[in-house]
């Protein structure tokens, strides 16, 4: 196959699989890309998908990926590289100063370096006047006095790298002082370990009430391609992935959002997530994610695409601005998540419903008729992992 490829023309090397990696090859070979590669610690749906040109395992490690994209250099004009996971992310960030040849790396490191803890991003939020719920660190919480924060609270990691991937859960809801006692020995473990652990209040409301901002933004200072979006269901309950999320771009999210990108100088592809709380009428930050998000799809689906707005820029094209369609009401679905929600919360079935009729259009994640093996191996690999699944969700 790779015979039959020109030397001179460019490729896109998508880091890491799952609904992220499968949505980003899905879009960039829409937008007719055609040599797209995609490597991952391990295989899974995204592997059998129909767009790839090939695919690679291979452990996150800065010498794989370093060795990775050094031999794709050499055989392709110009490697796009689409950091989708976290810990690819701070992999392609150790080996950045190795590469000569930068072109395909829309990567800001001062910004990484500055920004990526959820502790820096919420004094960022302070410095900037943006809203953002009262957090403290859990070792400081633990040594204060017990009022302090207001229950209910959610704990996370303050971060996300190869120190901790796996290791940690991703949230924890406590809802009174008695359940924070209960967990407080399995906690400092973590804490002794080395993992950095933060303790927040929770905004109250539905997970409707969840709001986004998603951009690409290349390295002279431009915001080549935006979008809004807003969950109608996620799970877990409370803090979790999207379930169901529609194309909604609130104008006061979008402005925060495009704030906080310019401010924090961030390049590549990259999310923002708010909270709406109406005790005070403010969107309250949430997180900022410097990677493309996994309903990356929903940009696409509503005229925008980031994904191929990054390949462009990356490849000296010129870069088309595609506004996004707020008229028709897209609800993009993953419908595991709905049937996991549906098993676990009593009465769900008919905000599942609502979900997937009440829409101008209805999308199916790992769904495409002209691409239908993703969709019919996801199950099996759901199957093999079911101990995790159980673990995770149930």
């Amino acid at each position: 196959m790779a015979g039959d490829i020109s030397k001179k023309e460019h490729c896109a090397l998508i880091l890491g699989g799952g609904l992220n990696g499968y949505c980003t090859a899905r879009e960039l070979a829409e937008c007719g890309v055609k040599n797209i590669i995609l490597t991952d610690e391990k295989k899974d749906y995204a592997f059998f998908s129909n767009k790839l040109l090939r695919t690679y395992i291979r452990e996150a490690t800065a010498e794989n990926i370093l060795d990775l994209i050094l031999n794709l250099q050499k055989e392709f004009d110009c490697v796009v590289v689409y950091p989708v996971s976290d810990i690819f992310l701070t992999t392609l960030d150790e080996v950045y100063d190795k590469l000569n040849d930068k072109r395909g790396i829309l990567l800001n490191s001062d910004t990484l370096h500055r920004y990526y803890d959820k502790s820096a991003q919420y004094a960022f939020c302070a410095d900037n006047d943006i809203a953002y719920p009262k957090t403290l660190v859990l070792t400081e919480y633990f040594s204060s006095t017990p009022d302090s924060l207001q229950y209910p609270l959610l704990i996370k990691p303050n971060s996300c790298d190869k120190n901790n991937y796996g290791k940690v859960f991703k949230t924890l809801i406590v809802e009174t002082p008695d359940e924070l006692n209960q967990k407080r020995k399995e906690l400092e473990k973590y804490l002794s370990s080395g993992i950095d652990l933060l303790i927040t209040e929770m905004i109250p409301g539905d997970d409707d009430c969840i709001y986004g901002y998603t951009c690409c933004r290349t390295s002279n200072n431009k915001i080549v391609s935006e979008w809004g979006w807003r969950k109608l269901s996620q799970f877990p309950e409370g803090s979790g992935v999207f379930a169901t999320i529609k194309n909604e771009a609130n104008p006061v999210v979008m402005n925060i959002g495009r704030k906080i990108f310019e401010e924090m100088n961030f390049y590549g592809i990259g999310e923002v997530e708010f909270k709406y709380d109406s005790r005070d009428g403010k969107f309250k930050y949430i997180e900022t994610n410097f990677r493309g998000p996994m309903f990356i799809r929903l940009g696409k689906l509503s005229n925008v695409t980031s994904c191929y707005a990054q390949y462009l820029y990356c490849t000296g094209e010129e870069i088309p601005w595609n506004a996004q369609d707020t008229t028709t009401n897209i609800h993009y679905i993953l419908f595991q998540a709905e049937i996991v929600n549906t098993i676990r919360r009593f009465g769900y079935i008919k905000k599942m419903l609502r979900n997937i009729f009440n829409s101008d259009k209805t999308s199916f994640a790992i769904f495409d008729i002209r691409d239908p093996l993703p969709a019919l191996m996801n199950p099996l690999f759901i199957l093999a992992d079911a101990k995790r699944m159980i673990k995770r969700f149930m």
